[in-house]
């Protein structure tokens, strides 16, 4: 089958987009209120609705959600409680696109390869899943990237860069401040395609704590780990998402 170019590429991400938004524009601004003023119980909260927006949207945009849910300077804190679901909260993918992404990029299915395999992930993000294992006797955290992360972050990438091109050559100033953080935002999406840079990092930070006994970076299981698959060495602990979450929301702070 003939792949199509960069360009019909972004035309069929552009027109995706904007019917994305023209719906979601329905819903936040006629569908919802009628449903709030009604009292049904599928009302959707103005916070909620943002959340659902950038998960439909997807691709780089749910990243960019996931920097917002960091940002209470920026947007009121109940709306930073909601898209902090973007971080591990996402729709996941099925299994068995997991299953074939295992066999095909370390050459084999997963219950072959690990002694143990959780097919529930415990946890979804814009990019990947992650699924707990065994390998070699010891637990292990395998984070599988998504069928469609490429195309979309890639096309979202294009798009972006495009439009950064565009202010520049037309100077439009009044968009200038968007120059730098949106250039480090493809930057850094680009980079996160790539699960072997998240693996470099892993392995220099473990051993620069080498030393420190109060730290313990996860183990990088070289030899099981792609462009596409990370595997790791997984730790019990406390997540700084739910410490958060508990801070945020009074009904779980007594868990």
């Amino acid at each position: 089958m003939k792949r199509r170019s960069a360009k019909g590429e972004n035309i069929s991400r552009l027109i995706q987009l904007a019917w994305i938004l023209f719906w979601q524009a329905f819903a936040w601004f006629v569908k919802d209120p009628i449903a709030r003023r009604f009292g049904k119980k599928n009302a959707v909260s103005k916070h909620d609705r943002l959340r659902i927006l950038f998960e439909t949207l997807g691709g780089s945009f749910i990243k960019f959600g996931q920097m917002l849910a960091l940002q209470p300077d920026i947007i009121p804190l109940e709306y930073c409680d909601a898209l902090f679901d973007l971080m591990d909260r996402v729709k996941p993918f099925p299994y068995e696109k997991a299953r074939e992404s295992i066999l095909r990029e370390l050459g084999d299915e997963p219950e072959n390869i690990f002694e143990d395999f959780d097919q529930k992930p415990i946890a979804t993000a814009s990019i990947g899943q992650v699924y707990v294992g065994k390998l070699n006797g010891r637990k292990v955290a395998i984070k599988v990237q998504r069928p469609n992360a490429q195309v979309d972050l890639a096309g979202d990438i294009r798009i972006m860069k495009g439009c950064l091109n565009l202010v520049r050559k037309w100077r439009i100033r009044p968009l200038f401040f968007l120059l730098e953080p949106l250039s480090e935002f493809v930057q850094w999406t680009a980079e996160e395609l790539n699960y072997w840079n998240e693996a470099r990092y892993m392995i220099r930070v473990r051993e620069n704590a080498r030393d420190r006994p109060g730290e313990r970076i996860p183990e990088v299981f070289v030899e099981h780990t792609t462009e596409k698959i990370l595997v790791a060495e997984f730790i019990e602990g406390t997540v700084v998402l739910n410490y958060l979450r508990k801070r945020n929301d009074p009904t779980l702070q007594s868990d």
